[in-house]
């Protein structure tokens, strides 16, 4: 069937691509802005690097008059009953989403998902990325910190990111009768973006007979819905739980009434992977605010203890919360990196395959006891 024009997204500078190698990947990946942790610490961090043309997305998703960047494998805003599936990929702090896209869709290449698959990567840039490339007054820019918590644009509708997904996420619904899935995947920043997505989610996808499932992979700190932590709290006065570690003192709009049973809900509503690699494992890497310490002591035991007590506090007076689908899985041999923990076997079926991973038994002795 011929596609049909909708309008709803504007390519811009068509001609202008740039194809990274993967040192360039690598050396964009280590720079950037600086991690959340104590108000003192964030002083001492240089300011922000703000990214360079090369690493903009030169496709503007338009939302009323405001343009949000994001790299795309196939032409939106056209009906397609050929695709099945969407992957909207969510980038970290250093806010790279060129680089993330051109890994994730070279993945989707080599397992043969091209023609049925959409693969999008938005973009949340800051003022300084806007300001230093001389960018339109139409693109929306966040607080460097601010986009991965689900805070306002700081201009144009003051959008917050997560109404941002919510609208992208609709218009990929209602465009496309055939698609089936959706995966949110996000890495680092991203992921607690994610996550905090998944549970905090307005959109009503009720009349959708797909399926969204969220991958959170290697997040900095996570959102718990009850107080419990695994490390001590004392030393907290008592914000280890406000938002953006828990629920308390959640001051977003975008939160407004929702209720601690509604996010258990929303939470069990979609399979949420919990996707970690086992080398992401310094103890001084990353969040180092009390909050963030109190979930564990790096990155690998927050996500480990956070599956863990969120399996554990199911609120017993919430029937038909069912939380079979919230699954944690381990890549071996990996710290901190997106493009190898999306490559590993697990991360390509999370994103391209059936959604699950099947943990390989362990090998063999070549001389049993």
């Amino acid at each position: 069937m011929k596609a049909r024009r909708i309008p709803g997204s504007m390519p811009i500078l068509r001609h202008l691509r740039t194809i990274f190698t993967s040192a360039a990947l690598v050396s964009t990946s280590l720079l950037g802005s600086p991690s959340l942790t104590s108000s003192s610490a964030l002083a001492a961090e240089p300011e922000e690097r703000p990214l360079v043309a090369d690493e903009l997305c030169k496709t503007h998703w338009t939302i009323e008059n405001d343009w949000l960047p994001y790299c795309r494998n196939q032409r939106l805003g056209e009906l397609r009953e050929t695709i099945r599936r969407a992957v909207i990929i969510i980038h970290g702090k250093e806010r790279n989403a060129k680089s993330y896209f051109d890994a994730v869709n070279r993945l989707a290449t080599e397992e043969g998902r091209q023609e049925d698959t959409l693969i999008m990567a938005l973009q949340f840039l800051t003022q300084a990325d806007v300001s230093a490339n001389k960018l339109s007054n139409s693109v929306m820019f966040w607080d460097r910190e601010g986009w991965k918590n689900g805070h306002k644009a700081l201009n144009g509708l003051k959008l917050s990111s997560f109404e941002v997904l919510d609208r992208v996420l609709k218009r990929l619904i209602d465009q496309n009768p055939n698609l089936n899935q959706i995966v949110i995947a996000g890495h680092s920043a991203g992921a607690q973006f994610v996550q905090k997505h998944a549970s905090g989610r307005r959109l009503d996808t009720s009349s959708w007979k797909g399926q969204l499932h969220y991958v959170v992979t290697n997040a900095g700190s996570y959102m718990y819905l009850t107080p419990e932590r695994p490390e001590d709290t004392a030393s907290c006065k008592d914000d280890f739980n406000d938002y953006r570690y828990g629920v308390e003192d959640n001051k977003l709009d975008y939160f407004m009434g929702t209720s601690p049973d509604s996010s258990w809900r929303k939470l069990a509503e979609y399979p949420v992977t919990i996707l970690l690699g086992d080398q992401d494992t310094d103890d001084k890497e990353g969040d180092q605010s009390c909050p963030a310490r109190a979930q564990g002591k790096n990155r690998f035991e927050r996500g480990k203890q956070f599956h863990r007590l969120t399996l554990k506090n199911v609120p017993a007076q919430l029937s038909g919360v069912d939380l079979s689908r919230f699954k944690l899985h381990v890549v071996p041999h990996v710290g901190h990196e997106f493009e190898r923990m999306w490559d590993s076997r697990c991360g390509r079926e999370l994103l391209f395959g059936r959604g699950t991973c099947v943990t390989a038994p362990p090998p063999r002795a070549a001389f049993p006891l």
